[in-house]
């Protein structure tokens, strides 16, 4: 999978699938693997990374279908932003049940993909949640905020003593995943949120993505953001 890059829902159930499967290539996250919010971030990836080849990999029992769902076909509220950049792009009028939905949303990814790349092999799948082993959840939700690339989750997991299925990941900056880490706090009951820096990212950066979601986040009681610097991990082990 080298010169790839993955496209991959936050959701919990895929860290160890996606680490796996896909662990030489770059990976972005948020719910849903929605593309349009990170348009221009996946065009400066495939740039810099001399990508060759994109998967997206939305799934079944999605969370943030889930809750596209309730707001177009029971009437709940969203958040402005998560409107705007998720909920928006899938027409009520198109599907009936949640699993229409799911499928839609495969089927709307990619072919947005390949608007964006025509020149480029875009492929995926709709992942079937049934098909992984994943325990009950009864282990509090945390989301893990990282910076695009190599899916490095065992080890991140590890340092923060962490079991891979409590947690949910979005690979991508603040800046432009906000809606995706609201839902993951607001909807999905990830309470902790842990902004970690790798190797090669500078801290500073990381603190600021922490303070601006902090900002963000301040309305809602109960949350926990944290910095973890996988680097110091790293050079105590030395």
């Amino acid at each position: 999978m080298v010169n790839s890059l993955v496209l991959r829902c936050m959701d919990r159930r895929f860290n160890n699938m996606v680490e796996s499967e896909y662990g030489d290539a770059i990976v972005l996250g948020n719910a849903g693997a929605n593309v349009y919010p990170l348009q221009d971030r996946i065009r400066d990836i495939v740039r810099e990374e001399g990508i060759e080849k994109i998967i997206a990999l939305p799934h079944t029992d999605c969370g943030a279908m889930g809750k596209v769902y309730s707001v177009l076909k029971g009437g709940s509220s969203a958040d402005d932003d998560l409107m705007e950049e998720l909920v928006s792009h899938y027409p009520p009028s198109k599907f009936s049940t949640r699993q229409e939905l799911e499928k839609m949303n495969y089927e709307i990814q990619l072919a947005r993909l390949k608007e964006l790349f025509p020149d480029m092999k875009a492929s995926g799948r709709l992942f079937d949640t049934g098909s992984i082993d994943a325990p009950k959840e009864e282990l509090e939700h945390k989301l893990v905020v990282m910076k695009p690339g190599k899916p490095d989750y065992s080890r991140v997991f590890a340092s923060l003593r962490l079991n891979p299925f409590q947690c949910y990941v979005v690979q991508a900056e603040t800046e432009i995943a906000m809606a995706d880490i609201k839902l993951a706090v607001k909807e999905l009951g990830a309470k902790t949120v842990y902004f970690v820096t790798m190797d090669g990212d500078n801290p500073r950066d990381t603190k600021q993505e922490a303070d601006r979601a902090a900002l963000a986040l301040s309305g809602v009681e109960g949350v926990e953001i944290r910095m973890h610097d996988m680097r110091r991990v790293r050079k105590s082990l030395a």
